[in-house]
């Protein structure tokens, strides 16, 4: 007998669910046709206020019409985005339940050794929404107002401070992991459960230093509440085009990108896919969506569901290397 697991059990059951429609005459566009017939559930993978909880909002009030179906927030945030994982990865491939979650999800399989499930079997990447630099920023008290003055201190204090992140294994935290590379520092890493209760700590002083997305820290930068150091990305932030590059610093090659992407089960019929990533794509090409975006310091992506996956398997062997030369932990 033929042992048959999860993710090939889920080929199969959508290979028998098209078999059948064959053969009872029902076209299998006619799955799209006639979604959604009931409320879609979109997981995300941050707790409530924080930029991505922003971006599932946007698209939930934006499906909901456009859809016709409620489009239902479930925010479900812990290990960067792999305790949504795992509820996605079980959840029936049929187009009613999609999470929204960050790059992070490349970079898991290779901090936690446990996952269970196989991520580059588990989800079908349905469209990415939006990508982001990273800022340095460090609390309005630091005693570092440059980079070259930020390494003095750290080098000066090894691991007396700290740098925050939204979780393990997130882009904030390999930035983070690739700072105290480029630069040798020392510096005490503390995850946080999502960007907002992290940048409560900021401001209330008990963690020194975080990378965050622009649009996360302007207003406590325009309030004179945290401090910007530098930008992690090839060009300026037209956001806030006051804060330069580490590259003008002399630190040439540190760039690290965010981006956050919609994501279903694996099995999912394609024509749902397709109509989930126009709808989508749709959205991010309107003014409202361009400037909600631009308002979180991002720009909008879209692309075909194709193209995304693409992305999606060459981040999952890019930062797998990247991972392992840091020699990043988590279990």
């Amino acid at each position: 007998m033929i042992k048959i697991h999860s993710p090939d059990k889920r080929s199969f059951l959508s290979l028998f669910i098209a078999l059948a429609l064959f053969y009872t005459g029902i076209s299998v566009p006619s799955l799209a046709q006639n979604f959604p017939n009931k409320p879609l559930t979109l997981i995300v993978s941050s707790a409530p206020a924080g930029p991505l909880d922003a971006a599932g909002r946007m698209l939930s009030d934006y499906l909901s019409r456009n859809l016709g179906k409620p489009v239902v927030i479930e925010n479900r945030p812990g290990a960067s985005g792999a305790v949504a994982a795992g509820l996605l990865a079980k959840a029936s491939p049929d187009g009613y339940t999609l999470m929204i979650t960050t790059r992070a999800i490349t970079i898991n399989p290779s901090l936690h050794q446990k996952l269970p499930f196989d991520t580059s079997k588990a989800f079908t990447p349905i469209a990415m929404v939006m990508e982001q630099a990273n800022l340095l920023v460090v609390g309005k008290d630091f005693p570092a107002r440059t980079v070259p003055q930020l390494i003095k201190v750290l080098k000066e204090n090894p691991e007396k401070y700290s740098f925050g992140s939204p979780g393990n294994g997130g882009i904030p935290h390999l930035a983070g992991e690739m700072f105290k590379s480029f630069t040798g520092t020392s510096i005490l890493h503390i995850p946080y459960k999502g960007a907002a209760p992290l940048m409560t700590d900021l401001l209330g002083g008990r963690v020194d230093m975080t990378f965050s997305s622009p649009g996360t820290a302007l207003a406590q930068i325009s309030e004179g509440k945290v401090f910007p150091i530098a930008i992690a990305s090839e060009k300026r932030s037209p956001l806030l085009p006051q804060i330069p590059t580490f590259a003008e610093f002399g630190i040439k090659g540190f760039h690290i990108d965010s981006w956050y992407g919609v994501f279903a089960p694996t099995g999912t019929p394609p024509e749902i896919v397709k109509l989930l990533n126009q709808e989508i794509n749709n959205f991010l090409r309107t003014e409202d969506g361009k400037k909600r975006i631009g308002n979180l310091g991002a720009t909008p992506t879209p692309q075909s569901a194709e193209d995304f996956k693409v992305l999606f398997d060459e981040d999952l062997l890019r930062f797998g290397k990247l991972v392992r030369q840091l020699a990043i932990g988590v279990d």
